[in-house]
């Protein structure tokens, strides 16, 4: 149970209170409401306090409003007045909610990483910058995702599409919110030694981001799931370039090149790893898309209805006998309720539910020794073991 002491440690909720003086200004009037669905977000799998205290946490987030000013005073043509006004309900719409993985990764490792001499104020406030940059392009790959997937909900609201007015006139929406994170990085580290390779990188990562989609997108043609195509190979495939790579390697690159550290190898090895943190992130994610709480993720789990391939149908496909085969040709991929559990009846009587436990701690074990065996840099090991803490406490 939750007491009062308890709610007014939250840093959602000191960052709502933190307007709450100037609500009466129309400047904070609608900033203040996206706060509010901050603080009042269901709960998710994924859990921050691993990474972030609740003071580093409420120092980012108080970093909004400066995002939102830079990304909506960019022109004073009054043409794009209305144009400003609706990046400004993008922006708040769904920047600032989800779990914001990425973003903590992206500044507790560059503090951790950095000479503790140049840990000062204004460079710790270039590393959340940088966060808000990121978090920018996951939300732009995420309604595109929802528009390609036919979304309906997203981190506990409606998906971005589905408002009214929208539809597919997110496609430009998702381009505004990828181009925000170039202004952001020409903004505030043009002049930082680390401004071209991170923009490189940036620019690297989307296009994996969208490859990893288009191959996501062919694992069905004509509305049947190409089941024959499902192999272990293909699935990390997808979720490396689709997920991982701007998952855990681009927070973790961003945070060295900030703190000068240009190791070729490490960054290599550092690569290597994010494709072992990939693999575990996205069976968790794939398992919860089935047997997880709607209310907990903040949204519906589709992946059989869409016949994605995941670890499960993967799995399904390594494990099942023919009959079992001819029954996931017939049912995967259907949006018959009945074919559904069909299919979840199928993963019940393979077992997956014990494979997926096996899995998960043979995962996490192969991790542990990868970071020690390969990660020679420690305070990059301490960011790692950090990370994988958090994988570890995922639930359904």
């Amino acid at each position: 149970m939750h007491t009062a002491n308890s709610c007014n440690t939250n840093p959602l909720v000191k960052y709502k209170s933190k307007f709450d003086e100037d609500i009466k200004c129309n400047k904070f009037r609608q900033i203040h409401a996206c706060i509010f669905r901050i603080s009042s977000q269901p709960g998710t799998a994924w859990n921050s306090k691993f990474l972030v205290n609740a003071e580093k946490e409420k120092e980012f987030l108080d970093l909004f409003p400066v995002v939102v000013n830079d990304l909506t005073n960019n022109t004073t043509d009054p043409h794009f007045a209305e144009a400003n006004t609706r990046y400004d309900e993008l922006l708040r719409y769904l920047t600032p909610l989800g779990k914001k993985l990425r973003a903590f990764i992206t500044f507790i490792a560059y503090e951790v990483l950095e000479k503790p001499e140049n840990v000062t104020p204004e460079n710790r406030k270039l590393a959340m910058i940088m966060a808000w940059a990121l978090e920018l392009l996951h939300a732009a790959s995420l309604i595109v995702d929802d528009i390609i997937e036919e979304g309906e909900m997203r981190r506990g609201s409606l998906c971005w599409q589905r408002k009214e007015n929208i539809g597919f006139k997110a496609t430009n929406d998702a381009l505004l919110l990828e181009q925000g994170t170039y202004i952001l990085l020409r903004k505030y580290f043009k002049k930082h030694h680390c401004y071209l390779p991170s923009m490189l990188l940036f620019h690297d990562i989307t296009l994996r981001i969208g490859m990893g989609q288009a191959a996501d997108c062919m694992s069905v043609k004509d509305g049947k799931p190409q089941l024959q195509h499902f192999t272990m190979d293909r699935f990390k495939c997808i979720a490396e370039h689709k997920t991982g790579f701007y998952t855990f390697y681009l927070p973790i690159a961003l945070a060295m090149y900030m703190a000068n550290i240009y190791d070729l190898e490490l960054h290599r090895k550092s690569e290597d790893l994010s494709k072992d943190l990939t693999f575990l992130y996205q069976v968790q994610d794939d398992f919860m898309d089935c047997y997880g709480n709607p209310e907990k993720s903040g949204k519906k789990g589709t992946n059989i209805q869409e016949g994605k391939c995941t670890w499960l149908a993967v799995m399904a496909m390594k494990k099942a006998n023919h009959y079992q085969i001819e029954t996931l040709k017939q049912c995967y991929g259907s949006k018959d309720p009945e074919a559904v559990t069909t299919v979840l009846n199928l993963f019940e009587e393979l077992n997956l539910k014990d494979v997926y436990k096996s899995s998960v701690e043979e995962s996490l074990n192969h991790i542990r020794k990868n970071i020690t065996q390969n990660i020679s840099n420690e305070n990059l090991q301490t960011i790692y073991f950090k990370i994988l803490k958090a994988l570890e406490q995922r639930s359904c």
